[in-house]
């Protein structure tokens, strides 16, 4: 039996030198590319995003859809939690 797809996606792929020399991720690289990808993948696909601990860099993620399933990864329940929030359809603000 097929179950919902899943798509994944790694903020380890986005991850640069930021300008104080310390690692992060490219959120404008990834908010470029999953405005390009997402569109192409079918509703109710769990997208499983491992933050690898990377703290959201803005208050709302522009590129998710509602009828996406999102799963964050990460080993700091806080970051998940910010995550969460981000994705979520109101923002931080809710």
């Amino acid at each position: 039996m097929l179950t919902n797809p899943v798509f994944r996606i790694d903020l380890a792929d986005y991850t640069a030198k930021n300008s104080s020399n310390a690692w992060g991720y490219d959120c404008f690289e990834l908010e470029r590319q999953m405005l390009h990808i997402l569109p192409q993948i079918p509703a109710g696909t769990n997208v499983r995003l491992i933050v690898h601990n990377f703290s959201p860099t803005t208050d709302r993620a522009d590129w998710c859809r509602p009828d996406l399933i999102f799963q964050v990864e990460a080993s700091d329940p806080s970051v998940i939690r910010a995550w969460i929030a981000v994705l979520s359809a109101e923002g931080v603000a809710a």
